[in-house]
């Protein structure tokens, strides 16, 4: 099968291959699915993609896209009608014998009689080691934990707004971990025995956005066996408090997590010791630009990473009993 799906997108890439049926290049696989036949099809660049009719029923929620692989539902016309397509398509090129692997079990499945959206959110769960997590390191024990925290403040977001989750900004790149409006959040977790100093990255870490408010959240934890808190554990809870499942994963693929309940990221379980959280304002210990001449760090510096001493911070602390009002209103 994997020969054979090679062969019939070479034909797509080149001039003329295509059958005509949809806006984009297709030929039938000849695998019918009961609302049509699955077809063979190339993206934008010649990327290997399979199409895979799956009738009138509402489209599946979560396919199991991720970093190197786009898995959503694109909708084309097709003999005058419109047709709606679990979509299939690999973004890492290196990957596309695997990805032809991938499209041949789905076939079988299909074939086998499986529904649509079942053959391919279980074939690509059969399969996810091998298309997204290539080349992963191992995380560290600190990644973990860091991960950990943020989706326990995550969880308690979405909780209280689950199209919250889009607030969850750190892992596309954004100065901080969680931004609503005006309104930023900086998470750091520790365990019990650094949980006095906290490890800040650079001068902008602790900025606050222009014109606005930032809040350093402090997460305690313990490793724990019989923990309660694990990356799976928590994914699980933040979708089934009802946010996109999509995102998430998204997100997760950035932070080099390509899924939930990868063993790498559940090696390791945790308690919750405790949660502070600090306003972040003039006065409290950190640096920013606006200790450095025009903004920037002195010449020849090219990085800079210090840490903060809590004991110095407990002024700033926001009281207890307040701080589920300030994570209720940070969705907007």
């Amino acid at each position: 099968m994997p020969d054979g799906a090679r062969e019939f997108w070479s034909r797509l890439r080149s001039t003329g291959g295509a059958d005509g049926r949809l806006e984009v290049p297709t030929l039938t696989t000849g695998v019918e699915t009961g609302y049509g036949p699955a077809l063979y099809a190339v993206g934008p660049d010649g990327e290997p993609r399979l199409l895979v009719p799956f009738g009138r029923r509402p489209p599946p929620k979560d396919l199991g896209s991720g970093p190197n692989l786009f898995a959503g539902i694109s909708t084309f016309t097709m003999d005058g009608s419109s047709v709606s397509f679990i979509d299939l398509m690999v973004s890492e090129r290196k990957l596309d014998n695997v990805f032809a692997e991938l499209a041949g079990e789905i076939l079988i499945r299909l074939r086998d009689g499986q529904a649509p959206a079942k053959a391919v959110s279980g074939t690509i769960s059969d399969f996810r080691a091998l298309l997204m997590g290539r080349g992963r390191k191992d995380p560290s024990s600190a990644e973990v934990m860091g991960l950990v925290g943020e989706l326990l403040i995550l969880k308690r977001i979405v909780d209280l707004k689950p199209g919250a989750i889009s607030s969850w900004t750190g892992p596309f790149g954004q100065r901080h971990d969680f931004r609503s409006g005006d309104r930023a959040l900086e998470v750091k977790t520790s365990g019990r025995a650094d949980a006095g100093h906290l490890g800040i990255n650079g001068i902008l870490q602790l900025d606050p956005p222009e014109g606005g408010t930032l809040f350093l959240t402090h997460v305690r934890l313990e490793r724990a066996e019989e923990g309660t808190l694990s990356v799976c554990g928590l994914c699980k809870s933040i979708i089934e408090a009802g946010a996109d499942s999509q995102i998430l994963t998204e997100a997760l693929g950035k932070l080099g997590c390509d899924s939930p309940d990868d063993d790498r990221w559940n090696r390791t379980r945790f308690s919750f010791e405790g949660l502070d959280i600090y306003r972040v304002e003039p006065g409290f210990p950190r640096l920013t630009p606006d200790d450095f001449a025009d903004g920037v760090l002195p010449a020849g510096v090219a990085k800079l990473s210090y840490e903060i001493d809590l004991s110095h911070a407990r002024d700033f602390l926001v009281p207890h009993e307040d701080m589920e009002k300030l994570l209720k209103g940070f969705p907007e």
